[in-house]
């Protein structure tokens, strides 16, 4: 049984977790981590069963072989009440890397707008620092928010990308699918895109993204 060893082994989870983290930063310089990352995978699996294929494992796996599907699978998984919230940072940081590997460099800079909004938030200085090292070397900028149509509130990076989503034609439940998140914030964040966009329709958002002189004076209305 677990129970005398559950606090020394939530210990050492967690440090296997930072380290997993710190083998990806350390990768992203350049510096040859197989070596660390075989040990920090060896002694993740010496654990006891009951502790192996939860959230943690499946966020240790990909940021110590990162691949699409794992970072995704991970960022899934991100959000739950029992995982470090600087790991939503970490592991969006490792999906922006992969992306402008494979020459995505648009998503990439949206996830790297995210990222900073969730380190700012956390006050996370050096993860702060992180992103924006990140974005210098690889020659992006995390895209900034979009000022309303109306000059009021500017869009989070999160309902930026949601209204990118909104002019591509998905409905809420693929938006949910592509950001991993809930259909019910989905909503909330598309209630918030057409507020602070100052239109009454999907469709006027969608032709303010791709035309953003629309419903300026002259232009003509739309009606959905």
């Amino acid at each position: 049984m677990l129970h005398d060893d559950r606090p020394a082994l939530l210990h050492q989870r967690r440090l296997l977790l930072e380290g997993a983290a710190i083998v990806a930063e350390l990768r992203a310089e350049g510096v040859d981590v197989e070596e660390a990352s075989a040990a920090i995978r060896g002694a993740w699996l010496s654990q006891p069963p009951q502790l192996q294929d939860d959230a943690w494992s499946t966020i240790l796996d990909a940021l110590l072989y990162p691949r699409h599907d794992a970072v995704d699978a991970a960022m899934s998984r991100a959000d739950g009440d029992d995982v470090p919230v600087t790991l939503r940072v970490v592991l969006r940081l490792e999906r922006a890397r992969l992306l402008v590997r494979d020459g995505d460099r648009s998503t990439a800079s949206m996830e790297l707008a995210i990222a900073a909004d969730i380190a700012e938030a956390l006050g996370h200085a050096q993860l702060q620092t992180a992103v924006t090292r990140f974005a210098a070397v690889a020659g992006l900028a995390p895209r900034a928010t979009a000022e309303s149509a109306q000059g009021g509130e500017a869009l989070t990076a999160r309902e930026q990308q949601v209204l990118e989503l909104i002019a591509e034609g998905l409905s809420n439940r693929q938006i949910g699918e592509r950001l991993f998140i809930s259909v019910k914030t989905v909503s909330v964040h598309v209630s918030a895109v057409l507020r602070k966009l100052g239109v009454s329709t999907r469709t006027e958002a969608a032709l303010l993204q791709r035309n953003p002189t629309f419903g300026a004076p002259g232009q003509p209305a739309v009606v959905a």
